[in-house]
């Protein structure tokens, strides 16, 4: 394992501007961004720890990576798929052949601190946080906590987008960083709104706002293994009519979705990690790793472990 710092070293960083910036929940400032190459001396088998920092961060590798979080629980992301870090909080991250990071520090809430500060170090929790205000956390800040992968409404946009994030940000012009900012607003909107509850108003809620609420709920929380019955609950129907009416709304039984989603998120595990197979059907639903093998073995015609061993990087 090698510290985040020790690559951040490599890179260049901008001086952050003089001035205060008016930032908010829907309004974030970018502070500093980059993207680099991985040397030979840093391919896989490999991971490094993400230290925490008081701003924000959006962190993105060019291959599928995990994540490990304080509270134990891992989570699998697609290659590209940026992965959003609230402050203070230390991440190890996992790769495959990763050739290129990206990232991003960002503020929602306004630091004449900040203002003291250059480079990507200063944004590092080390040896005085006491000094350093710390970012306020994403309950305080929108109300929700954010799940540590990207929702699927959003994965698609923010994954195409954030390259062109950073991109902005480093041609150093005050247009392009000024359009950087608000395409990290747009992004980080639509994050918020994938997870933030509909209104309680049950009456008001379109079928198509109940069938993407329980996707969500889906997506989320696939370890729990609960099936159409909870995306029913999560959407605030019975099952039956649920079942109903998302094969109408979608062209396909909620049971296809969920079998579609736990096939490719277990091949993202197996892409990405090195955990044993029985860990990776309890991850997406499967109690029992028979249950799971045989799922695997009907979809893709192979084992879990020959699909590992077969599998491009």
């Amino acid at each position: 394992m090698f510290d985040f710092l020790d690559i951040l070293s490599y890179t260049k960083h901008m001086p952050v501007a003089n001035t205060l910036v008016q930032t908010s929940a829907y309004r974030p400032y970018i502070r500093a961004a980059d993207r680099f190459r991985i040397g030979r001396g840093w391919r896989p088998p490999h991971g490094f720890s993400f230290f925490p920092h008081i701003t924000y961060t959006f962190h993105r590798c060019s291959t599928a990576t995990t994540s490990r979080w304080p509270d134990g629980r891992t989570a699998a992301h697609q290659p590209g798929e940026p992965i959003l870090i609230p402050p203070n909080t230390e991440v190890q991250i996992e790769c495959t052949s990763v050739t290129e990071l990206m990232y991003v520090h960002f503020t929602v809430d306004q630091n004449p601190l900040y203002d003291q500060m250059t480079g990507d170090k200063a944004f590092g929790i080390r040896k005085d946080p006491a000094r350093l205000r710390l970012q306020p956390m994403p309950e305080t800040v929108w109300g929700i906590p954010l799940s540590r992968s990207l929702p699927a409404t959003c994965r698609d946009f923010v994954t195409t987008e954030f390259p062109r994030c950073v991109d902005l940000h480093l041609k150093n012009n005050a247009l392009d960083r000024e359009e950087a900012n608000l395409l990290l607003a747009n992004m980080l909107l639509r994050v918020v709104r994938a997870q933030q509850p509909l209104t309680p108003n049950e009456e008001s809620r379109t079928p198509e706002q109940r069938i993407e609420l329980a996707e969500i709920y889906a997506d989320q929380n696939l370890h729990l293994g609960e099936g159409v019955a909870g995306m029913a609950a999560a959407a605030g129907l019975s099952r039956s009519y649920f079942s109903s009416l998302y094969r109408k709304v979608r062209g396909e039984t909620a049971q296809d979705f969920l079998k579609a989603l736990r096939l490719r998120r277990a091949q993202e595990f197996l892409r990405a990690t090195d955990r044993r197979v029985a860990d990776i059907a309890r991850a997406v639903g499967y109690p029992e790793c028979v249950a799971f093998t045989r799922m695997f073995r009907n979809q893709t015609g192979q084992s879990p472990t020959q699909w590992r061993r077969n599998a491009p990087l």
